[in-house]
């Protein structure tokens, strides 16, 4: 009989852990050209692309980009669009880390709204914890990103006060 209290109270318990650390997504907030994004960690995949095919002065070109699951688990693009050497690549992919692991709340401030359909061309994007995921073809510019805890970057000032920037938080 005890052990069966025990049983019930520790199933209790992990169900209520798992239902209080469910993933999400959310617009919070659209204004303009602008859009303003609140995830859960596990909803963000960052990556250096290699750039094929380029011709510029970079050498090693990448490009910086952030996949993000959105509601209809389908995967949009995030990115500054600027052509980077590895080095700064790398160094942005640490930066932006610092904020999504020091976080629950994730925000991110991109130029861009999110109003086109949906358009899949077979790529998928893994997510560790969630699975595999198409890319939706919507594409967002990247400008910062920040947490509850106020740990924030932006991707031109680096984390310069006041941070975030650039009109984020946008207002309701």
């Amino acid at each position: 009989m005890e052990n069966s209290k025990k049983s019930k109270c520790l199933i209790l318990s992990q169900f209520f852990l798992l239902g209080c650390s469910s993933t999400f997504y959310k617009i919070d907030s659209q204004t303009g050209d602008k859009t303003q994004l609140l995830v859960s960690p596990d909803r963000v995949i960052l990556k250096c692309e290699e750039i094929d095919n380029y011709s510029g002065d970079v050498k090693d070109a990448r490009l910086f980009l952030i996949f993000i699951l959105d509601e209809e688990e389908t995967v949009l693009r995030s990115s500054p669009g600027t052509i980077l050497n590895r080095n700064v690549c790398d160094g942005k992919i640490s930066k932006v880390m610092k904020v999504i692991s020091g976080g629950k709340k994730i925000y991110f401030g991109n130029s861009g709204v999110l109003d086109k359909p949906r358009a899949f061309d077979g790529d998928k994007i893994l997510f560790p914890k969630l699975g595999d995921f198409p890319l939706n073809g919507r594409l967002l510019g990247f400008q910062v990103i920040w947490n509850e805890n106020g740990t924030c970057y932006n991707t031109y000032a680096g984390d310069q006060k006041p941070c975030p920037n650039d009109g984020f938080p946008l207002t309701k």
